[in-house]
């Protein structure tokens, strides 16, 4: 089941102590909140193939865990460029 969660709650809940930076590019970049939705999308498949794990072949949740990780640094070093340009 996918969550009900917003995109921005989801990356707020993974990245809380960059809340204020996250608020701020989520309404003034359209990238970034594709970036957002992206995690949150990625997120919920996860989630969902853990609900049917017996029914799916462990190699392709393996793909949107990597997925997922690659997302995750990619939200973290944009957060960090914004940090450093601040």
């Amino acid at each position: 089941m996918a969550s009900k969660k917003s995109p921005l709650k989801i990356v707020l809940s993974k990245f809380p102590e960059q809340a204020l930076l996250i608020k701020e590019l989520f309404v003034v970049s359209e990238s970034f909140r594709s970036l957002c939705e992206d995690y949150a999308d990625c997120l919920n498949v996860i989630k969902d193939l853990d609900c049917y794990s017996q029914m799916l072949q462990k190699g392709y949740k393996n793909e949107y865990e990597v997925l997922l990780l690659e997302l995750e640094e990619e939200v973290f070093s944009r957060l960090n460029q914004e940090n450093d340009s601040e």
